[in-house]
C-alpha cells in the first residue's frame, strides 16, 4: 500500500512539455504546436510574449540576465491557463535567445486535488495510478528492485509493445540493469536516441523498493533547435562560420589561455570575377574557396566568412616557444597561400589571396578586436605591396596596448 502511495506521488510530479523561443526584444520567435491549446489566440513569430503570458510582467530584469547566463532559470508553476495548468520554465538557449518550456501539468494536478480526497485504498490507488500514468504524454513506466517492469502507460506500449527495451543499453553499453541506469543518471537529465526519436531520460528511486523512469519524447525539438542553431551559426554560402559565431569561439579560447594567431584573407581582384564571369560563378568561387581552406586547416583551426570574399582563420598554435609560435604560423599561411594560387577554381582557373597576420600578446588589456585590427591592417599592407602575399603586423607592447584601451574608453 505505502508503496503504491509513493509510486502515484512520484508520478503525479512528472511534467510533458511544449515551447516558446523569445528574442531580446521579448518577442517570439518559434513555438512548438501545441502552445496554442493555452492560449486565448494563435501564437505567432513577432508576437510579445507578455501579450499570451501576462504572468511573466515584471520578470524583465530576470529574463534579460538569462540572456547572458546558461545557469539561470525562472520557473511558475501550476498557471491556470485556458481550462490547463501548466509550469513555465524560462532558461538560456543562447545569447540572442531564450527558450521556454511550457509543461502541461494539468492531468497530474486535476488527479492531485481529486486524489488527495479519497480513500488510500489498495484497489482505488491502483487504479488511479493506471488512469494517471496512462494520461501522459510521456512514457512512464516503473521498475521494482528486480529489474521487472511493474507500471508502464499507454504511451510506453504503443511505442515499445511489449517487449523489454533495455533502455540501459542505449545510454551507456556498460550498463546492464536499470538500478545502474538510476545510479548513472543520479536525478539528471539525458538525451537518448532510440531508433529514429529522440528522447529525455529522467529516473528517480522511490525508497529503496521501485524505479521511476520517464521519457519525454522531443525529436522535434531537438531537430528544429538544431536546424536554428546551424542557421545562426554557419554561413549559408561557404558552411563556414558566421563571424559572430567565430568571434564567441575565439573569445573562449582566450578565456582559457590558449594560444593563437588570427588570419584576415581576402581574394584578390574578385570584383572583376564578378563583372566578367557573373555572380553565380563568383558564388562558386567562394564555396571552394572556403572548401580549401577547411580542407588545409587543422581539427582544431577555425575559420569564418568575414563579408564579401573576407575570410577570418584562427590557427590555434599551442607551442609554448614564442619564436616557434610565429614561425609555425608564418609557415602555415604562406603554406595556404600558395596551395591556393595552384589550385583550379571553376569557371575562373587560378587566382591570388593576400593575407594579414597577428597574434595575440597575452596582455591583460589586450581583447579580440585589437587582435583583428592588427590582422586587419596587415592586411591592408599585403594589398598595398602587390597582393598575394602575407603580412604581418606585430602587437603593441602592454603598457601601450592598456593605454590605447583606456584612451578608446574615455573617447
Amino acid at each position: 500500500m505505502k508503496n503504491i502511495q509513493i509510486i502515484l506521488n512520484a508520478i503525479l510530479s512528472k511534467e510533458i512539455f511544449d515551447y516558446i523561443l523569445i528574442d531580446r526584444a521579448f518577442r517570439v520567435t518559434g513555438a512548438s504546436e501545441g502552445v496554442v491549446r493555452y492560449l486565448r489566440e494563435p501564437l505567432k513569430n513577432g508576437d510579445e510574449i507578455f501579450v499570451h503570458l501576462p504572468e511573466l510582467v515584471g520578470r524583465e530584469v530576470e529574463i534579460e540576465a538569462i540572456f547572458a547566463d546558461p545557469g539561470a532559470q525562472i520557473r511558475l508553476e501550476t498557471i491556470q491557463k485556458n481550462d490547463h495548468y501548466i509550469d513555465l520554465s524560462v532558461e538560456h538557449y543562447d545569447a540572442s535567445t531564450v527558450l521556454m518550456l511550457v509543461h502541461n501539468v494539468t492531468a497530474a494536478t486535476r488527479a492531485r486535488q481529486g486524489v488527495l480526497q479519497k480513500s488510500n485504498e489498495a484497489t482505488l490507488l491502483y487504479t488511479m495510478l493506471q488512469k494517471i500514468i496512462d494520461a501522459q504524454g510521456s512514457l512512464l513506466f516503473v521498475v521494482d528492485r528486480e529489474g521487472k517492469i511493474e507500471f508502464a502507460n499507454r504511451q510506453f506500449y504503443r511505442h515499445f509493445g511489449e517487449r523489454e527495451p533495455q533502455l540501459y543499453r542505449h545510454v551507456n553499453k556498460n550498463l546492464t540493469s536499470y538500478a545502474q541506469l538510476c545510479e548513472y543518471l543520479n536525478d539528471q537529465e539525458t538525451h537518448v536516441t532510440i531508433g529514429e526519436d529522440t528522447f529525455l531520460l529522467q529516473a528517480s528511486r522511490i525508497e529503496a523498493t521501485h524505479m521511476l523512469f520517464t521519457l519525454s519524447k522531443v525529436t522535434r525539438i531537438v531537430r528544429e533547435n538544431t536546424d536554428l542553431l546551424e542557421e545562426v551559426q554557419y554561413d549559408t554560402l561557404t558552411g563556414v562560420y558566421r563571424k559572430k559565431a567565430f568571434d564567441a569561439k575565439v573569445t573562449e579560447w582566450m578565456q582559457r589561455g590558449e594560444t593563437f594567431v588570427l588570419v584576415v584573407a581576402d581574394i584578390d581582384n574578385f570584383k572583376a570575377i564578378n563583372d566578367r564571369y557573373g555572380h553565380a560563378a563568383g558564388d562558386a568561387v567562394l564555396q571552394e574557396f572556403a572548401t580549401t581552406i577547411k580542407r588545409n586547416l587543422r581539427s582544431n583551426d577555425l575559420v569564418a566568412r568575414w563579408g564579401g570574399e573576407e575570410f577570418i582563420i584562427a590557427l590555434n598554435i599551442s607551442d609554448p616557444n614564442e619564436a616557434r609560435r610565429r614561425e609555425d604560423a608564418m609557415r602555415r599561411t604562406e603554406a595556404l597561400r600558395e596551395e591556393i594560387a595552384r589550385h583550379t577554381f571553376p569557371h575562373v582557373g587560378h587566382l591570388t589571396v593576400s593575407m594579414g597576420l597577428s597574434w595575440r600578446s597575452f596582455c591583460v588589456c589586450e581583447t579580440l578586436d585589437m587582435i583583428l585590427l592588427r590582422a586587419d591592417k596587415a592586411l591592408y599592407t599585403a594589398k598595398s605591396r602587390g597582393k598575394n602575399r602575407v603580412s604581418v603586423t606585430p602587437p603593441l607592447s602592454c603598457s601601450e596596448m592598456c593605454s590605447s584601451r583606456d584612451t578608446d574608453i574615455r573617447t
